[in-house]
C-alpha cells in the first residue's frame, strides 16, 4: 500500500472536512487499511517546504499530489478527492 500524507492547518475548516471524510471512508471494508498521516504544516515546516503545494489540506500518494483544496471547496468535493486519494493509495 502507497503512502499518505495530507498537510493541514489547526482551525482549517477544509482539513477538518477532509479529517470527518477520511473518519466516514475508513469505516467502509474497502478502506480499512488505508490510513493517512496528518501532519500540521505549522508543526512540521520542514517537511511541508519539502512539497509543492499552498492550500490545506493537501494530500500526496508516494509523492505524488492528489488533492489541494482551494477556497470554495464544498463537503462533496472535499469527500470525493479523500476518497480518490484513498483509491490512489490501494492501487
Amino acid at each position: 500500500m502507497k503512502n499518505i500524507l495530507a498537510f493541514t492547518l489547526k482551525g482549517c475548516p477544509y482539513c477538518r472536512s477532509a479529517q470527518k471524510a477520511y473518519a466516514a471512508l475508513h469505516q467502509k471494508p474497502a478502506y480499512r487499511d488505508v490510513s493517512i498521516d496528518w501532519i500540521d504544516e505549522t508543526e512540521h515546516p520542514e517537511l511541508a517546504s519539502k512539497y509543492d503545494h499552498y492550500y490545506c489540506p493537501s494530500i500526496f500518494v508516494d509523492g505524488k499530489k492528489i488533492y489541494e483544496a482551494h477556497p470554495g471547496d464544498d463537503d462533496d468535493t472535499i469527500f470525493r478527492m479523500v476518497e480518490r486519494s484513498m483509491q490512489a493509495a490501494l492501487s
